[in-house]
């Protein structure tokens, strides 16, 4: 009796666990129902999408399935803008009302185009952005899942030819918009960038997208985008400002102001860049009295692809480095700790390297801001002089090598 309970529980937790794996996957609460995943990019991780931590719970996608290799026309779609929804974030789609799930036909296969955010709202299978009545100039919550999602625009058309034999479709979306990404330095007279505000003029603030084929058009109305501007945590005079923007356009069309809590305006023409779906554009800037410097361009951020490369900026020269003397002699009589102090800017940030690391030390750590030493480990008791050569990169400045003898 005994072993007959014991085989009897074995078996019903064998039928459990069956039930789990096919329920999560499927939910077969209709036979031939479709069970969707989402991910973004080349990536088949599902929780990768717009704001680079995940899908947000209960985000919403819209998707058609149409008859497989016909056209995307209203003859040979089956199911029209239905609503799937992620309940926790996890990339795993299920309808959002179970009476509409997409079911699979009894012969033959079907395409998938989705996109997202979902929106009842489409016209002759056109998607209106901004969507949901949201604001498309207001982007100042753009670094939070709230405020991405409510801005960019994902496409997806991968899945194609597919049957009752493999339910789970796995969609791989594009993002359809493009980003903008400056990091900009308080230079001289501009010590403090907290609380600035930055503003990109003159570009489309609103455009439609083709759900055929992903195509997204900016209207011929422009405006001005308030961008989200994020303080580095570690100092208040470095800020990134991240915006997303129709493609489709020329950056140099733009007019960028950047606007500090005093009431000082700086303004910046981009140079001529055109803006692709998909791409983000990078761009270092420092805000001087002077005005606006661009020191570089490119840069890597999330998975989106870069749409410019480095190089192609006005590079800057040394500001207030004083050494007294590129090369500097020192004799042993100087002993083992001689050190020589090179000065900079309380604001000016840097990387410092020694070729010759044995014997000559250069500051710890060796990324800093302002002054910073450089210090002999050991007196030359040999008759022939040695070198080092101590390089000093300035994060938004020109790089100076000190050559030092010893």
């Amino acid at each position: 009796m005994k072993k007959n309970l014991f085989f009897a529980v074995a078996f019903v937790a064998l039928l459990f666990t069956s039930c789990y794996q096919v329920c999560y996957n499927n939910p077969l609460d209709r036979p031939g129902q479709v069970a969707f995943t989402g991910s973004v990019g080349n990536t088949t991780t599902l929780s990768t999408r717009v704001t680079n931590t995940g899908w947000s719970a209960n985000d919403q996608i819209g998707i058609f399935a149409i008859e497989a290799g016909e056209a995307f026309v209203s003859a040979n779609i089956q199911d029209a803008n239905i609503m799937y929804r992620t309940a926790t974030g996890n990339g795993i789609f299920l309808a959002g009302n179970t009476a509409e799930a997409i079911i699979f036909p009894t012969t033959g296969a079907l395409d998938f185009i989705a996109y997202y955010p979902w929106t009842a709202d489409i016209s002759a299978y056109t998607l209106n952005i901004p969507v949901n009545g949201v604001s498309f100039t207001n982007q100042t919550a753009l670094t939070g899942a709230a405020g991405q999602s409510a801005h960019t625009i994902l496409w997806s058309n991968n899945a194609t030819n597919r049957t009752a034999a493999n339910y789970n479709v796995q969609l791989q979306f594009q993002r359809r918009m493009a980003q903008l990404v400056l990091t900009v330095y308080g230079g001289a007279g501009v010590p403090n960038l907290s609380g600035m505000t930055v503003d990109v003029r003159d570009l489309a603030v609103s455009g439609s997208m083709n759900l055929a084929n992903g195509t997204v058009t900016p209207s011929v109305t422009t405006g001005t985008v308030q961008t989200n501007v994020a303080l580095s945590p570690t100092a208040n005079y470095r800020a990134v400002s991240t915006s997303i923007l129709f493609p489709g356009q020329n950056l140099n069309n733009a007019t960028i102001r950047f606007t500090l809590v005093n009431g000082d305006t700086f303004t910046w023409t981009p140079p001529s860049q055109p803006i692709a779906s998909g791409n983000f554009y990078a761009y270092t800037l420092q805000l001087t009295d002077g005005g606006v410097i661009l020191v570089a361009e490119g840069a890597t951020i999330g998975d989106w692809t870069p749409g410019n490369t480095p190089g192609g900026g006005i590079v800057l020269t040394p500001d207030e480095w004083n050494v007294g003397a590129t090369a500097v002699s020192l004799g042993a009589a100087l002993g083992t700790t001689s050190t020589i102090t090179v000065t900079a800017p309380a604001t000016q940030e840097w990387t410092v390297s020694s070729d010759q690391p044995t014997w000559l030390q250069v500051n710890t750590p060796n990324i800093g801001t302002g002054d910073f030493t450089v210090t002999t480990l050991s007196a030359n008791t040999t008759s022939e002089p040695r070198t080092a050569i101590v390089t000093v990169t300035p994060i938004v400045q020109q790089a100076l090598s000190l050559l030092l003898s010893l």
